[in-house]
């Protein structure tokens, strides 16, 4: 089970002192209402995920003071992140005191005050996660108040959808959905009306710690914390039955028995993958059987093309798990297992403490709305790409594969026939370049997390350089799988950052990389790099990063390079430089 700390656990982890050493998200909420107990679940639910949430609290409804005042507090406590939430209880006790034409035209002026609001902060590198509108109802039309522009029902809707078109719009604007809250939940479970008049809570305790958890994971995804991969098993878990036992056309999917729970679980999982959750199989099972359904069932709606590593046998899943680890090479952390055994849910939790393991219900129809109510699946950035990745993991298991054939490292990388391209940030690569900065942990020297905007300024900027590799060999394209950002200093070059795809470790890429970092120090007439690591709970990987590439230590975690020492580290990749390419 994924238990949910109740409020008062909440208050007293946001009391918790010690927080030297951990993680920190820097964050604002403004709002309408009285939001002290928001507050402190918010600080609770951060802290209770690991982090240590550093949270400026707006004066009560200030918001505009706060954002549009250059000299304000806020402005003085540069957050990352500005929470804004507007009640709507709020704004229907003003609504009925407009004439028809200002109801009208409420969802307008809505959606242009948060305009207002987002590019105030966007100008400041803020990002904006602005609260949607749970509607408090009126009755004054009933179910007729769709038809009618001007009623409650109609404009609170119109002003979601224009925090939905703004949150498309822009890439540092998001929005949580609170209305989708209030319709899983009830009314009652959100408003309490008497709390809302004798204290201005718009929340109610009880409905706060979800509230608190979905905009604590929202502000976690933005530090590298989020969830990549999905481990399935099959039996009695994709579909119904025992294939092995029953038969292929004997287990459970479309129409027949429980069939349809198991084809709406597959319909989700399929769209997870689609918006870059990576699938694996982890089964105990003949490999033939496993595949079977999967390759010869009319009704499966998942394929072996949807599941990037697939691994039936009958050892113990903690190791086909690991087996599974080492195609993708992502933290523990990152994975959510989901079985129907109570038993290999037990062991899997046991083995790896990190990993989301859900007590999936009994009754398979209740598996989607069970896994949609934990809300696991936050993300910070979306790019087309994303879709690419079960690909790309399939791609690398036939590497591994290949790897075992050969006894020489440098024979199995010849025979890879890699190609590089390095190019500087583009306009058609800023989202993905952004991605990785918010995704990259393990082979991230500095972790230091970019938005879109803020890669799009450093591009232009005189004052750094920019470095983007990706790589392609003999099975596929590996796609963008470094990033560096270089700060041009005046006796030396900074780098800002480094950072790379794990799975190409190995291969000569880290060589490379410095390589190039090398030529372009020459070509500014610098003689000097300098690289620093800053260490988190998941980039222990590359504290001897710069040790193993001829950096010398000049203090603590600051390393220095002599370009006139330098010779280029052999690599078995052919480089190619792009320095423009047409815009996309």
């Amino acid at each position: 089970m994924i238990a949910i700390p109740e409020i008062a656990a909440l208050l007293k982890l946001a009391r918790q002192p010690g927080t030297e050493g951990i993680p920190a998200v820097k964050a604002a909420l403004l709002a309408d209402t009285a939001s002290q107990l928001l507050a402190g679940a918010l600080k609770g639910y951060v802290r209770h995920l690991g982090l240590h949430l550093d949270l400026f609290e707006g004066e009560f409804d200030q918001i505009e003071m706060a954002v549009l005042d250059p000299a304000s507090a806020l402005h003085a406590f540069r957050p990352e992140t500005v929470i804004v939430y507007l009640a709507a209880e709020r704004m229907a006790g003003k609504f009925g005191t407009l004439s028809v034409a200002e109801r009208s035209g409420f969802a307008e002026e809505f959606r242009e005050r948060a305009r207002r609001l987002h590019e105030a902060l966007s100008a400041r590198g803020y990002q904006t996660l602005f609260f949607n509108l749970a509607d408090p109802g009126d009755g004054v039309f009933g179910n007729y108040g769709s038809k009618v522009a001007w009623s409650l029902q109609s404009q609170i809707r119109q002003c979601n959808l224009e925090l939905m078109r703004l949150a498309q719009e822009a890439s540092d604007f998001h929005v949580y959905d609170l209305a989708a809250l209030q319709a899983a939940m009830g009314r009652a479970a959100l408003f309490d009306p008497k709390l809302y008049v004798t204290s201005k809570f718009a929340l109610t305790p009880g409905i706060l710690p979800l509230v608190a958890r979905d905009v604590a994971q929202m502000l976690a995804a933005r530090k590298g914390m989020f969830r990549k991969c999905v481990i399935l098993d099959l039996d009695n878990t994709l579909w119904g039955g025992v294939v092995a036992d029953d038969g292929l056309d004997r287990i459970q999917i479309g129409e027949l028995g429980l069939g349809p729970a198991f084809t709406a679980f597959q319909s989700w999982l399929k769209q997870l993958r689609d918006r870059g959750i990576v699938l694996a199989v982890c089964s105990k099972n003949d490999d033939a059987n496993a595949r079977e359904p999967f390759l010869k069932h009319p009704d499966m709606v998942l394929r072996l093309e949807d599941i990037a590593v697939f691994v039936a046998n009958w050892e113990d899943k903690a190791n086909n798990i690991r087996r599974i680890k080492s195609v993708i090479d992502i933290d523990f952390g990152a994975m959510v297992f989901l079985d129907d055994n109570p038993a290999e849910r037990h062991l899997v939790r046991e083995s790896f403490p990190t990993m989301t393991v859900p007590e999936l219900p009994e009754d398979p129809s209740e598996y989607v709305s069970y896994l949609v109510g934990l809300n696991l699946f936050e993300t910070p950035i979306y790019t087309a790409q994303d879709a690419q990745r079960t690909n790309e993991y399939q791609v690398e298991a036939k590497r591994h594969a290949e790897r075992e054939k050969f006894v020489d490292l440098k024979e199995f990388l010849r025979s890879l026939e890699m190609r590089a391209v390095v190019r500087p940030f583009l306009p058609f690569n800023f989202p993905r370049v952004a991605q990785l900065t918010q995704r990259s942990n393990q082979f991230n020297l500095r972790t230091v997390r970019y938005t879109e905007k803020q890669i799009e300024f450093l591009a232009s900027s005189a004052a750094h350089a920019t470095l983007a590799f990706e790589l392609k060999d003999r099975f596929g394209d590996n796609g963008l799988i470094s990033v560096v950002i270089l700060e041009i200093q005046e006796e030396a070059l900074f780098i800002d950052t480094w950072l790379m795809s794990c799975r190409v470790l190995g291969r000569g890429v880290e060589q490379l990389v410095l390589n190039t970092i090398v030529e372009k120090a020459r070509s500014f007439g610098i003689k000097r790099i300098r690289g620093e690591y800053l260490p988190t709970a998941k980039n222990g990987m590359v504290k001897e990063h710069y040790a193993k590439l001829g950096f010398k230590r000049e203090r603590e975690n600051l390393w220095v390079l002599e370009v006139s020492d330098y010779v280029d580290f052999p690599v078995h990749i052919e480089k190619g430089e792009v320095e423009e390419v047409a815009s996309v």
